[in-house]
């Protein structure tokens, strides 16, 4: 049987239908015999008896929505972490703390990274034009941090295969390549 890392930023499980799918998850995992470890924020923590619980500090202003918590992904907390519980797959389910740590995880032990995007903020901005600002936060913040976490090097800039849009639009991208 493997053993699973959950990842969430937001509050366990009072966070809305995020904290409801992750403790689904918890629950049939541990129901197929597989052992799970959710790493959560400290705070406003409802520990399940199902797993294992590695509390995680986080970046928090009390009093804002829990949707604005942010895991601590250092380095050095991915150690700490690698260091009490090797897994056999991580399964990350937020797009801020949560998924750098993840990814830093799953390099460190040489093991899948699996993510789960709940809401498609970095492409809202192809129904909704006011947001383009998540699709630029993704583009200049989030995604190099991820590769970094990762340990992978940056994508050239170009054309993204099966994708309406240009990987690489701010280097003066003049349409997709030719079929020839």
């Amino acid at each position: 049987m493997m053993h699973v890392a959950l990842l969430i930023d937001d509050f366990f499980p009072s966070s809305g239908g995020i904290g409801r799918s992750v403790e689904t998850q918890i629950q049939e995992l541990t129901d197929l015999g597989h052992r799970v470890s959710l790493i959560a924020p400290d705070r406003h923590l409802e520990k399940p008896r199902s797993c294992r619980v590695i509390e995680c500090p986080t970046i928090y202003v009390e009093g804002l929505p829990a949707h604005l918590s942010i895991l601590h992904n250092s380095e050095r907390r991915a150690r700490l972490i690698t260091k009490c519980a090797r897994f056999d797959v991580v399964h990350t389910q937020t797009e801020r703390g949560a998924l750098i740590l993840g990814a830093r995880i799953a390099r460190l032990q040489g093991i899948p990274h699996l993510h789960t995007f709940h809401a498609n903020v970095a492409g809202t901005h192809q129904t909704v034009k006011a947001a383009i600002f998540g699709t630029w936060l993704y583009q200049f913040l989030i995604n190099p941090l991820l590769t970094r976490a990762a340990g992978r090097a940056p994508a050239a800039p170009g054309w993204c295969p099966g994708s309406r849009n240009p990987a690489g639009w701010r280097h003066g991208w003049t349409g997709p390549p030719s079929q020839t």
